[in-house]
Parts: C-alpha cells; structure tokens; sequence
C-alpha cells in the first residue's frame, strides 16, 4: 500500500515538471519574438540613418571597391567552376576507356576460346581419320 502511494505521487511529481517546463518553452518562444521585433526595428532605424548620411567620395570609393571585389572574385568563382567541370569531364572519360578496354580484352579472349573450341570439334571429328602429308 505504501509503495502504492509513493509510486502515485513520484509520477505525480513528475507529471507537474513536464508541465511546469512545457510552460517555460513557450515565454521563451514569446521573448525570441519580441527580440525578432527589436532587431526588425533596429534594421530599419539603421537603414534610415544611412540615407540621411551624406555621401562623400571615401564612401563612393569604397562601394567601388567592393564592386570591383565582387566581378573578381565571380571571375574567379566562374575560373574554378569551369576547372572543376573540366576534371569531371577527365574522370569520366578515364573510367568509360577503363570500361571499353576491359570489354575489348575480354572480346578478344572469347574469340580466341571460340576458335579453340573450333579447332577442337574439328578435331574430334578427325580423330579417326588419317592424313598424309605428300610432297
């Protein structure tokens, strides 16, 4: 009877926890989309400082070199694409000769079993016969 009762109010105990945590999961899921907000309205705050900001020319040149930073580094983005489509291309070819010469050789050796066994069933159908040699 005691165990009964001890076992009841250990899954009672435990019961209230998973409910007391379940709750806590949610403020915090509350709190991350108040903080979402707070963050949307400091983007744009920010955003409309940078347009009252006047425009000189160390902010033109560094937009400059930043576009100037981005078509090199396409270029060498497209450069490396093309070398690695270019090794693909490499392996594919090795690995399809690899294949069409591992077929010729096998062709070849079927041909040369094939005229063995010719050769053989000739054989056997000579075997009884005699041939001589004149010259």
């Amino acid at each position: 009877m005691i165990l009964q009762i001890v076992l009841f109010i250990f899954i009672f105990l435990m019961l209230l926890l998973l409910f007391i945590t379940k709750n806590k999961d949610k403020e915090n899921f509350n709190n991350f989309s108040e903080m979402n907000n707070n963050n949307n309205l400091n983007r744009v705050f920010c955003k409309k400082l940078r347009l009252l900001d006047p425009k000189n020319e160390k902010i033109f040149l560094l937009q400059e070199l930043s576009d100037d930073l981005k078509k090199k580094n396409d270029k060498v983005i497209k450069h490396l694409s093309d070398q690695i489509l270019n090794l693909e291309h490499d392996i594919h070819n090795k690995e399809l000769n690899k294949k069409i010469q591992y077929k010729l050789k096998s062709h070849d050796r079927a041909e040369k079993q094939i005229e063995i066994i010719d050769l053989a069933k000739k054989n056997i159908k000579n075997r009884n016969k005699k041939f001589l040699n004149v010259k």
